[in-house]
């Protein structure tokens, strides 16, 4: 048989391992852009959330120091604090993806690796799931107050953007938990590429 005979009847396999290496590939690219959106919402949400938050308590301070003659508050602050919060609490679950579930280490360290891998799998099911469910309804929500006009009490801010922010949150998040049921190693390499980034460069030894 000539050689060119051999790499034929090799082929097929090689033809049916491509498409899925490469439709991973493009879910572990979707998940780190998606990582790093939702880490950058987040991280405006809560840059927001603490300028309107100090913004109240000092404008709150000057007003009892000066008995009142001072009165540097502006209504509707809290009312926007609670938005940014909700916002940042829908985003962070994607933006922490990289990181991987919660887990005691002490304990999923000491377990066989066969066994660690199928705990990494069952969070990430668990995961898939819970954030699918919060997707679905809040997407459900946000089209519920979209078309009804819906509206926040003090200042009148529209609903339906800060119900659609936390149903893309939860999406995102259910994606990247799929990445880890489908492909746990390629979970982790994410996780470890995303925490190489996040660390602080270590410092020159004097």
């Amino acid at each position: 048989m000539s050689p060119h005979a051999k790499r034929s009847m090799a082929d097929p396999r090689r033809e049916r391992a491509a498409p899925a290496s490469t439709a991973l590939d493009g879910l572990e690219t979707l998940c780190a852009k998606l990582i790093r959106f939702c880490a950058a919402g987040a991280m405006a949400a809560l840059a927001y959330l603490l300028g309107v938050t100090a913004l109240g308590v000092a404008a709150r301070l000057a007003f009892d120091l000066s008995n009142g003659a001072i009165n540097l508050l502006i209504p509707g602050l809290f009312e926007q604090a609670t938005y940014a919060l909700a916002v940042l609490v829908f985003l962070a679950p994607a933006a922490s993806g990289g990181g991987g579930m919660i887990r005691a280490d002490l304990l999923s360290n000491a377990a066989p690796a066969a066994l660690q891998r199928l705990g990494e799998r069952l969070w990430a099911a668990l995961a898939l799931m819970f954030a699918a469910t919060l997707a679905t309804l809040l997407s459900q929500r946000a089209a519920r107050a979209f078309a009804q006009g819906e509206v926040s009490q003090d200042l009148g801010l529209p609903l339906a953007p800060v119900f659609g922010l936390a149903a893309f949150g939860c999406a995102a998040w259910a994606v990247i938990a799929a990445l880890g049921v489908i492909a746990p190693a390629r979970a982790t390499r994410l996780s470890r590429s995303r925490a190489a980034i996040a660390a602080p460069a270590p410092s020159a030894r004097r």
